[in-house]
Parts: structure tokens; sequence; C-alpha cells
């Protein structure tokens, strides 16, 4: 048996240990628990999922930038607005009453950083997840939070955007006129280049598919 097999046994042996020392009539549940008709296809969907998440998070520390943007490059967050406008980049209301926010506030240094782009299944979450499951999950993983600015210097870099492709970018949500948590998202649509808000509170829900941008710690 190899040592990590062997680590794992105890563990689970630690485990069965506390839950017969700790919960009221521990032993007596597990051995009911043990006769249930289904408790080897819930065993095993259950190991299944922690195998998949774990390979997730190892996968995910392993991850190389995808692409880099620049912050800083305006003197005021309504200089940077106008400049995406005049570049043809759409903007929309509810994004531009986040950005107005005063919470919403862009670098005073310039500086370069990386971001990271991961679907919400590659985080280990195989059918959605909350977005405090996503903030804890890239925390867990060495990721955080991108800078309020990041979504708009990555509209302006990332032109040859596919067609139909969504990314939301995952920053600390700015309360909007709306008094809704809210984040950005950066687009291709009808309206072209675009950007636009995002409701994020803690139980906001975001769907397998949906592609994630993030910062490095």
């Amino acid at each position: 048996m190899s040592e990590q097999a062997t680590s794992n046994s105890t563990e689970w042996c630690d485990l069965i240990r506390d839950i017969k020392e700790n919960v009221s009539d521990g032993r007596g549940r597990l051995a009911l628990a043990a006769e249930h008709p289904n408790v080897k296809p819930r065993f095993v969907s259950f190991i299944d999922q922690l195998a998949y998440e774990f390979e997730c998070i190892q996968q995910l520390r392993v991850l190389t930038a995808w692409a880099k943007v620049t912050l800083a490059t305006d003197d005021s967050k309504t200089r940077l607005l106008n400049c995406l406008r005049e570049e043809g980049f759409h903007i929309s209301h509810k994004a531009e009453g986040i950005i107005h926010q005063e919470a919403f506030r862009i670098s005073t240094e310039r500086t370069t950083i990386g971001l990271y782009r991961r679907r919400v299944d590659d985080l280990g979450f195989r059918s959605g997840a909350r977005f405090d499951e996503i903030l804890a999950r890239l925390d867990q993983a060495g990721f955080c939070t991108c800078p309020n600015e990041t979504p708009l210097q990555l509209r302006r870099h990332y032109k040859e955007q596919p067609k139909n492709e969504w990314l939301t970018v995952i920053s600390e949500p700015i309360v909007g006129p709306d008094g809704e948590p809210s984040i950005l998202t950066v687009a291709n649509n009808s309206n072209g280049l675009s950007v636009y808000g995002r409701y994020a509170r803690p139980d906001s829900l975001f769907l397998p598919e949906q592609q994630l941008v993030f910062c490095l710690k």
C-alpha cells in the first residue's frame, strides 16, 4: 500500500472515529447508514466529486496567465470611460452606474498584472456555484479578486474577443445604484465589444460553462 493510500485510510478512520465519539448515537447512526440501499452509489459519487475537485485545484495551481493588462493608464475613471467610448466600445447603463460609484476606484500607480481564465466547472463545480463558493475556491488555489479597473482595461486590450463570448471579471462587488452588489462582464454581442454589469451577491449563481477571469495572489 502506498504512503498516500495509508494516509487517506488513516484520515477516514479518524473521521469515522470522530463521528462515533462526537455525534449523538454516532455508532448507531453509522451502522444504520451502512444498511441504506444507496450507500454504495452515494459514497462512490461523493468520492468521485472529491477527486474531481482536488484534480481541478491541482490544475489551477499550475495555471499560466492568459493575458496581461496595464492599470492606471488614465488619470480618472471619467477619462477612462470617455476613452473607451471614443474607441468604440459599448458601456451598458448598469455597468456605467457601477463605475460611477465612489467605491469603484482606478489604480494610482501604473502596473501590469496577469489575468487567469477558467470556466466555473474548471474550478470543480460541475453543477455551477455561488459567488461566495467561487471566491473561496480561488483563494484555496492561490488566486484573488481583480482590481476594479481590470474589466475596463481588459475591454480595451481584448479586441479580438470572439462573438457571443462573455467573460466575468471576478472583483470585489460594488453596490450599484439599484442597491445590489455587482461586478463587470466583458462581452462581444449584438452591441459589439461591450462592458456589462451583473449581480454578485454571495448567493448569486454562476452556471458551469460561465467564463471567469481572476488574478494571482
